[in-house]
């Protein structure tokens, strides 16, 4: 991204060097959606083993024990809200890089000025 520098409506780039930032963060926003998608993946067998952990403490009758597993699983379900947080992040992260794209080409190919609000 920072060899696209920070366009602006000021003095726009032109032509080939405008499809080029445009693109550039076409290029950031599928980026971003595939870290999303790599860490859901990634998470994917996690998530189901939480979700089989859940409860498991219930049935044990060493209380000592049982405390220790609800604790673990106390701990899981943080990992797991952690893990699922930053995967929505990603996500909205590269919706928004994907809409400051359109906002650009609108401004900079398409030349309609309306779009510099959402630009600078």
């Amino acid at each position: 991204m920072s060899s696209l520098g920070k366009p602006g409506c000021k003095n726009p780039p032109k032509g080939a060097d405008a499809k080029r930032v445009v693109e550039g963060f076409r290029d950031l926003a599928r980026a971003d959606g595939r870290v999303a998608s790599s860490i859901d993946r990634a998470f994917a067998p996690y998530a189901s083993a939480a979700a089989t952990l859940a409860g498991s403490a219930d049935p044990i009758a060493d209380p000592e024990l049982r405390v220790r597993v609800a604790e673990a699983e106390q701990l899981i379900e943080q990992r797991t809200q952690v893990t699922r947080t930053l995967i929505a992040d990603w996500t909205r992260l590269g919706e928004a890089t994907s809409a400051y794209a359109d906002q650009l080409e609108q401004a900079f190919l398409h030349g309609k000025k309306g779009a510099c609000a959402a630009v600078d």
